[in-house]
């Protein structure tokens, strides 16, 4: 069952190019969610609703355990330490691998990361709430080149 969240969360992921969708790297992303979801059980249908309609202000995303679940997933990916702290080197790199163009990433990585809560799991949830607000839709279009608009 958490699988298919799993899969779901991998995949929009990779629809926004910020990992490589190869059969090794699923894998990986599969057992970092297993990880995760050990250390702060979230439900398939907070997973999926949270990702369905893409806002942090659902009523399923207010909980701590998916907040945590975030942070966790977050600093196995190395973008975020256990306290909360930004990992400003791997997100841009990570953008950039993506090929994310240069003014979306420094709003991503500096932006989105000047949060005031001093909690872990808050930063980790409003991080990701700043991150969709500021690549849906927006960044499939900055990426596609002229040609593709």
């Amino acid at each position: 069952m958490l699988q298919k969240a799993v899969i779901a969360l991998v995949l929009s992921s990779c629809m926004i190019g910020l990992c490589v969708c190869i059969p090794t790297r699923i894998a990986g992303d599969l057992a970092i969610l297993r990880l995760c979801n050990a250390s702060s059980t979230v439900s398939l249908d907070t997973v999926n609703s949270v990702l369905i309609h893409r806002d942090m202000h659902h009523s399923h995303a207010k909980t701590d355990a998916l907040k945590c679940f975030l942070l966790c997933i977050y600093v196995e990916y190395g973008w975020m330490d256990r306290d909360g702290g930004f990992e400003l080197h791997s997100i841009r790199s990570a953008l950039q691998a993506a090929q994310v163009p240069q003014d979306r990433i420094e709003m991503l990585s500096y932006g989105c990361t000047a949060i005031e809560s001093s909690s872990p799991c808050n930063r980790a949830s409003i991080f990701t709430e700043c991150f969709w607000l500021h690549t849906a839709n927006g960044l499939q279009e900055a990426t596609a080149g002229p040609a593709m608009k």
